[in-house]
């Protein structure tokens, strides 16, 4: 994208147009491109007025920055993007050790903007790397340049970019996850079939990693790609699925299935039961006890 040596069109433009479908799902507030100095550059998910639900997604072109997602705090160099909701637990700035921060960004609202972020947030995460040639940013550019030279006429051509825009997110997403199920398949193909084997045993999502030798968030966001669920879920319904052919088969108590299968105990195995069959393991022995082949596949 033909940005550099271009500083004369950094700008941010808000948009709101009488000429606008009546309570759009998809609507963009606001795009600019920025380069921020000043340590007063700070923005806190928390404190800021805005009346309903929104989303950003800004982009690092050059310097850096940093985001705190609730405790945890991410560095954004170029090529960073993150994607968030507002309101929400999160505070990015201009840090101390940066004197230049440069990013395009874009500003949605709507509650389909939002239930879609909300969606692309389980995938991706907050923080996520694009290249500056993907269809998003290039996309990002576009819908930029069109209000550079006063080509945005009305809330319905809003209303659009805003819905494009979150598309093109989606199809980045699909590619990601090809790319990361392709590399990464066997890896999380030895996860799996170390849960199957383990199930009964006390497991954490730190054991799960070092499994696949990944860290911790790289292997959540990793498993969630290859197998369409998170390892935890995954984990659940196994131990479910094997304590629903013990509840039939065997005359013995919950409290002690709960622990074969690798809950702490009945209660919160029940809990958990009840969650996902709608209905608690004690009931469901009831109502299916006569059955000798009962296969449950979540």
């Amino acid at each position: 994208m033909l940005y550099e040596n271009s500083t004369k069109y950094l700008n941010s433009f808000g948009f709101h147009f009488l000429n606008s479908p009546k309570n759009s799902p998809y609507q963009l507030k606001s795009i600019g491109w920025e380069i921020r100095t000043s340590r007063s550059y700070s923005w806190d998910g928390m404190k800021r007025k805005d009346d309903n639900e929104h989303c950003i997604f800004q982009y690092t072109l050059s310097g850096s920055g940093e985001i705190r997602i609730s405790d945890k705090v991410y560095a954004l160099k170029k090529g960073d993007a993150f994607l968030i909701k507002i309101p929400d637990n999160h505070h990015y700035y201009l840090p101390e050790s940066s004197d230049k921060w440069e990013f395009i960004y874009i500003h949605l609202y709507g509650q389909g903007s939002i239930v879609q972020c909300t969606d692309l947030l389980s995938s991706y995460g907050n923080v996520f790397k694009l290249s500056s040639d993907s269809p998003v940013i290039t996309y990002l550019w576009k819908v930029y340049w069109d209000a550079v030279n006063n080509n945005i006429e009305d809330g319905y051509q809003t209303s659009s970019f805003a819905y494009n825009f979150i598309m093109e997110l989606h199809r980045s997403k699909v590619v990601l996850e090809n790319n990361i199920s392709s590399k990464y398949s066997l890896s999380i193909e030895s996860v799996i079939n170390f849960i199957e084997h383990n199930f009964s045993t006390e497991l954490t999502l730190d054991d799960l990693a070092k499994i696949a030798n990944m860290s911790k968030f790289h292997f959540n966001r990793t498993f969630n790609a290859v197998v369409g669920t998170t390892p935890w879920n995954y984990l659940t319904k196994i131990r479910l699925e094997k304590s629903v052919e013990l509840l039939l088969k065997d005359n013995i108590s919950i409290d002690c299935i709960a622990k074969k299968v690798g809950f702490s105990g009945e209660n919160y195995f029940s809990k958990v039961f009840r969650k996902y069959l709608g209905i608690s393991p004690g009931r469901f022995r009831e109502e299916h006890f006569e059955i000798n082949n009962y296969s449950l596949k979540l």
